[in-house]
């Protein structure tokens, strides 16, 4: 795969919100009594998505603190390159580059098999042709034709999933309003209600958001929210989690930009997924995220076509 250039000029801001402050933490944003992925990790290989009831969120409210990061340019840029990078301290036990393809299903299985809807208020269906591996990338593509949306998603279900450590991808996104995405850690045995976003928001960003959903130990289900807001996410970034202990840390660009303190780290195998769906503008994800598609449709804010990027994806172990 050859070098691709970084440039790095965006200030970011990490806002952190806990799990009072916000009615609802997914692009379906529903208040859960029993989890559900975001925007619909199937159980079953080609079992159409579903998601529980729940009222739509409430918008986003204002952060009770905001904490300056260090700007991009002098972030760890070394880290944010082509290559799988090796971090001190950590050793790789899985890693793919996609320097090969076709995508095959038996290694990244990806949705829409039959009417596989997105859930949250994303139109359209999931085709297993809007993900591919080409390129040297995994490709996630938004396509409007024929009066309808359809969107891409795709997991490790077949190949890896794993106990904590830290997990690592590389990615770049393409501009239009309300195109919405979800990457997360998600239950091997689709048994919740661990769910781990690393990164979800809208492509044009700025925000980007992080959760932690968990079971405290009175049995009630809780969630916890950070946010960084990144200027341009046109640009390659590197967005990952550390699970380890009572901490989950969310890393950007290679550094730590924000931490959750819990009872108890899950000790559950997750698998990573990457998710996307065009946003019905009046739908519950475009109601939280504060967009949607304007009037559903392709226009001069949003493209027919357009695709998300994944260089490189790791999962590490401490040495």
């Amino acid at each position: 795969m050859s070098a691709r250039s970084v440039a790095c000029a965006a200030l970011v801001t990490v806002i952190v919100l806990g799990s009072a402050s916000c009615g609802g933490e997914r692009l379906d944003g529903a208040d859960r009594s029993v989890p559900s992925p975001s925007v619909s990790e199937p159980s079953e290989p080609g079992a159409p998505a579903t998601s529980p009831s729940g009222q739509p969120p409430t918008p986003d409210q204002p952060s009770p603190s905001v904490a300056d990061v260090t700007p991009t340019e002098r972030r760890n840029t070394t880290f944010n390159t082509s290559q799988v990078p090796r971090i001190k301290g950590w050793r790789s036990d899985f890693s793919d580059s996609f320097d090969r393809g076709p995508r095959r299903q038996d290694e990244w299985e990806a949705y829409g098999y039959g009417v596989q809807r997105p859930t949250g208020g994303a139109m359209g269906v999931y085709k297993t042709s809007n993900t591919t591996i080409k390129g040297g990338t995994l490709n996630l593509r938004y396509l409007y034709r024929d009066g309808g949306w359809t969107s891409a998603g795709v997991s490790s279900r077949p190949t890896f999933h794993a106990k904590g450590g830290r997990w690592e991808f590389r990615a770049k996104f393409p501009q239009g309003q309300g195109l919405g995405y979800a990457f997360l850690l998600w239950p091997y045995d689709d048994v919740g209600p661990t769910e781990v976003n690393i990164a979800e928001g809208t492509v044009n960003g700025p925000r980007v958001h992080g959760f932690y959903h968990y079971l405290a130990s009175a049995g009630k289900y809780d969630k916890e929210q950070r946010t960084l807001r990144v200027v341009d996410l046109t640009q390659w970034h590197t967005f990952g989690v550390i699970l380890e202990g009572r901490t989950v840390t969310y890393t950007f660009d290679g550094e730590p930009w924000a931490t959750v303190q819990v009872e108890r780290v899950t000790d559950t195998p997750l698998r990573i997924a990457f998710q996307t769906g065009a946003l019905d503008p009046d739908g519950p994800g475009a109601q939280w995220l504060g967009e949607g598609v304007p009037g559903g449709v392709p226009g001069p804010t949003t493209p027919a076509d357009a695709t998300i990027k994944i260089d490189w994806v790791a999962h590490y172990v401490r040495r």
